[in-house]
């Protein structure tokens, strides 16, 4: 889970289409979940660019919730996102929350 703001583009020349800012809301090796103002069409060919990287994919989904639109971005084949590439702001590994929590829970010996 993140939060970091990102460009999406279309990737086929569409002509009116233009690129849009959008919030990274989370992402994987293969796709990401984006929130943006406007309806995405689903099956459209869109990249996501963060930072001077471009991450090539497809729209699987699209809709609507309470702040905006969300969509997931399956990225093309042979595309993979890693953290050696680009660390988005505010990223958050729910695995290092776990390894903490069970850290923090780990019961503690006194000594006398």
């Amino acid at each position: 889970m993140c939060a970091h703001l990102v460009t999406l583009r279309p990737s086929a020349p569409s002509g009116s289409r233009q690129s849009m800012t959008g919030v990274l809301e989370d992402i994987s090796s293969s796709g990401a979940c984006l929130q943006v103002e406007t309806a995405v069409a689903t099956g459209a060919p869109m990249t996501l660019v963060i930072g001077r990287h471009s991450f090539p994919g497809t729209v699987r989904y699209c809709i609507f919730r309470e702040t905006g639109y969300f969509i997931g971005l399956q990225f093309d084949t042979g595309i993979r996102w890693s953290r050696d590439q680009v660390v988005p702001e505010h990223l958050l590994d729910p695995s290092e929350i776990k390894a903490k929590t069970r850290q923090d829970s780990a019961p503690r010996r006194n000594k006398h």
